[in-house]
């Protein structure tokens, strides 16, 4: 019995241990994919007004349909600009397939979040009733906490270092391995939606999450070392 509570326990903590940052992460995708000044910062950064022929206000709408989009029960995206009084839809057939691909991912990460946040529950408890002291098991969740902050920065300094010397070969791979077709190469030249989000905002989005994620570690580590 003790030798199963024991395995359990290891179980629990490298679930705990891989699992943390992932939390992490996919709330911070979550997050940051609905906030308005992502978008703001998008389209100054990137001169994207300049380079679509559209305005602000036009921009605005468009990004603010995609989050409406990701959060609604409609499986295609139509994308609609107003101009001079009249409507019509920006994004071709195969934008708006693509858009439906990256919802599906979307929804993936937002399962994934409700997932690791259980497992990462489940740990809790488990700590808990094994040690019978809130205090060790404070102790014991902090130190898997320490593996997982510690793993998860080494890994970001990995990809930090690889993605500023090569970030398109990363954003490709992300493709390839996140979606199962082609549709997510489009021209810029002739897609608005490559146009209004270019490899240097996905980039950026990126650095975004990573710092994002490590000053969570920071504050969690610092919250149950005062518990």
């Amino acid at each position: 019995m003790y030798y199963l509570t024991k395995n359990i326990q290891i179980l629990s903590s490298i679930f705990y241990i891989i699992l943390l940052p992932t939390f992490f992460i996919s709330v911070n995708v979550i997050y940051i994919t609905n906030s308005d000044w992502l978008y703001s910062y998008g389209w100054n950064r990137n001169h994207i007004e300049k380079s679509t022929g559209l305005s602000i206000e036009q921009l605005n709408s468009g990004s603010n349909q995609i989050k409406s989009y990701f959060n609604n029960d409609e499986e295609y995206l139509d994308l609609i600009i107003v101009e001079n009084g009249i409507k019509y839809s920006l994004y071709n057939e195969k934008e708006v397939l693509h858009m439906k691909d990256v919802k599906h991912l979307m929804k993936l990460t937002q399962n994934t979040v409700i997932l690791s946040g259980l497992v990462i529950l489940t740990h809790y408890l488990i700590t808990i009733f094994n040690t019978k002291s809130l205090r060790k098991s404070i102790k014991q969740i902090l130190k898997s906490s320490k593996i997982s902050a510690y793993s998860t920065i080494g890994f970001l300094s990995v990809f930090g270092l690889i993605a500023s010397i090569n970030f398109t070969w990363l954003f490709r791979q992300f493709h390839f391995i996140s979606f199962s077709n082609d549709l997510w190469q489009l021209n810029p030249n002739t897609d608005y939606l490559i146009a209004m989000f270019p490899q240097r905002f996905f980039l950026e989005t990126t650095i975004f999450i990573g710092i994002f994620t490590v000053f969570e570690f920071i504050i969690y580590l610092n919250v149950l070392r005062k518990i």
